[in-house]
């Protein structure tokens, strides 16, 4: 059984996908360059891949390498500050 996921970590995670997406300004990015990225900071890989699934971030692998693609009916930026509101709430919430 693999380890359980860390709920805020996932939060934090979330934001993290978006904001790639939204600097990068495209929709579609190698998942390695995500994962590279993200993990620098301390984000776990299972946390990075369950924000992509909750984003609604399809992976693909297109000739040998993985690829996110964003879903085309939202923007990065829009859910990156609908996603932001959310978690300063939560971390409001719990007393931070």
């Amino acid at each position: 059984m693999g380890r359980i996921l860390n709920e805020d970590e996932v939060r934090a995670a979330e934001l993290m996908v978006c904001g790639c997406f939204e600097t990068a300004g495209v929709k579609k990015i190698q998942a390695r360059h995500v994962i590279q990225y993200a993990k620098t900071p301390g984000f776990h890989k299972a946390e990075i891949k369950e924000a992509r699934k909750r984003l609604g971030v399809d992976s693909k692998n297109v000739e040998g390498e993985q690829w996110w693609i964003w879903p085309e009916d939202t923007e990065p930026g829009e859910v990156n500050k609908q996603k932001s509101e959310e978690f300063w709430k939560v971390y409001e919430r719990k007393g931070h």
